[in-house]
């Protein structure tokens, strides 16, 4: 079953999807809107779901229900904490700080997306190269092993090496940086915290730090692979021939 969130204004501001069996079917709504990608190793479907957002502010949301040719709705009212004083404007700054990191995580993720995509450019070099001799196949392994190598360093820019066991977490890589600002904005408020705005500048300043490092080796480095690479003429086919009679 696909879940729409609409508000008052009639956007949609949250979808996800439930599994849902004959009967009756229970399942929540964690009140939060869509967010936006984080850096991940992890290979996005498309069928999958946005990620999960920011906690949604008090007001009236319609719920859409949509499974094969059936559909529903309901309405919804999501009200404050009522143990806690909101200052005024808490929710449009708590709405604007999320629309400031959302911007830092969406470049920082799509300098991550690009590490991924230059490293499957590479596997899938090596997989088209079957049919070369084996002194060129070294030859472009070797061009591709230094690629490879400053691949994994700018991976650990962003976050732990995938052989680590366990929880463990790294807080000068940029995935806890963008993280804590994410923490912050929990507790605002009224005006954001200083902590909150020292936490978002850093993260900002983190991101372009890694994001140019990714830049330098896809206008440098990679680049020059590509150039040479390119240069090679990769036959589709091996040579087959046909049977001959003894």
């Amino acid at each position: 079953m696909k879940i729409h969130v609409l508000n008052a204004a009639g956007d949609t501001i949250r979808t996800f999807s439930e599994e849902v069996k004959s009967g009756f079917n229970r399942f929540t709504w964690d009140l939060r809107e869509n967010g936006v990608a984080f850096p991940s190793r992890r290979e996005a479907k498309p069928n999958d779901d946005p990620p999960r957002g920011s906690e949604v502010m008090p007001g009236t949301y319609t719920l859409h229900f949509s499974h094969g040719e059936h559909t529903a709705q309901t309405t919804v009212v999501v009200h404050a904490d009522p143990r806690i004083t909101y200052a005024p404007g808490t929710w449009e700054n708590r709405r604007k700080a999320n629309e400031e990191l959302a911007v830092v995580v969406k470049k920082a993720t799509a300098g991550f997306d690009q590490i991924k995509a230059m490293r499957q450019t590479l596997d899938l070099v090596e997989k088209t190269m079957v049919n070369l001799p084996d002194s060129t196949q070294t030859q472009i392994k070797e061009w591709g092993k230094p690629l490879r190598d400053s691949l994994n360093r700018l991976e650990e820019l962003y976050m732990e090496p995938e052989d680590v066991k366990g929880i463990k977490r790294n807080p000068t890589n940029l995935s806890s940086s963008l993280w804590s600002v994410r923490s912050y904005l929990r507790e605002v408020n009224g005006e954001p915290s200083q902590m909150y705005r020292y936490s978002l500048e850093a993260a900002r300043r983190h991101t372009d730090t890694v994001v140019a490092q990714v830049n330098s080796l896809i206008n440098g480095d990679f680049a020059a692979y590509k150039a040479k690479v390119e240069a090679i003429q990769m036959p589709l086919f091996k040579p087959i021939d046909p049977v001959k009679d003894k």
